[in-house]
């Protein structure tokens, strides 16, 4: 079992590379557009590597419009694991968001990281948003490429989906009990939810 599992990994690992547009690597001068732009390429360069990305730290101006002026982008296995009764002033850019969503949470909560001091990384500067410094050296394994699609920079959920998400949680509906509705089963909801959710299972359509 062990080794036909082996053999389809390294199977789809060929078919991943055979269909991946190879990227070239980033370097010093580089040019992008758009800052979205300088982020699509190291991202997916990243997924083509094998590891995936977050924002270290920004760059702005100091009086008028408040514009990124540069901005770096590291690996997320960058930096090392601060517990968040230790933490002070400084803090990461792409860490705020999560330490607002955990502020309910007991301080010295014990969890697990990915950080591990991985130095590599693309600094961007406003120049048509020039790569002025480009490390890619990772002291971690990379992720295979059989296993890429379940990194995190490929977790997303679709604009379609996340509506009708929304629309799930606020009629009340748990995700798990849509099934229920295609096999009859009667639910408190208004006839045009069963009726959109019904066409979505409906096998024979």
């Amino acid at each position: 079992m062990q080794v036909v599992e082996t053999l389809q990994e390294k199977s789809d690992e060929t078919n991943i590379q055979n269909n991946l547009e190879e990227l070239q690597t980033p370097y010093v001068g580089m040019l992008f557009e758009t800052l979205e732009e300088a982020r699509n390429y190291y991202e997916n360069y990243g997924r083509q590597e094998g590891f995936w990305i977050r924002i270290r730290s920004s760059s702005r101006t100091r009086y008028g419009t408040n514009e990124v002026t540069s901005r770096q982008f590291v690996c997320a296995h960058q930096g090392k694991y601060v517990p968040e009764n230790k933490k002070h002033d400084i803090v990461e850019e792409s860490d705020k968001i999560e330490m607002n969503q955990k502020s309910k949470k007991k301080m010295g909560k014990k969890c697990s990281t990915i950080k591990c001091g991985c130095e590599s990384s693309m600094w961007i500067v406003r120049d048509k948003w020039k790569v002025s410094v480009f490390k890619d050296t990772h002291n971690h394994k990379i992720v295979s490429p059989a296993r890429r699609m379940k990194m995190k920079s490929n977790k997303y959920m679709p604009k379609a989906a996340k509506k009708l998400t929304e629309t799930f949680q606020k009629e009340n509906l748990q995700i798990g009990k849509v099934c229920s509705i295609s096999v009859g089963q009667t639910l408190d909801l208004t006839v045009e939810i069963v009726i959109t959710t019904c066409g979505m299972f409906d096998t024979n359509n």
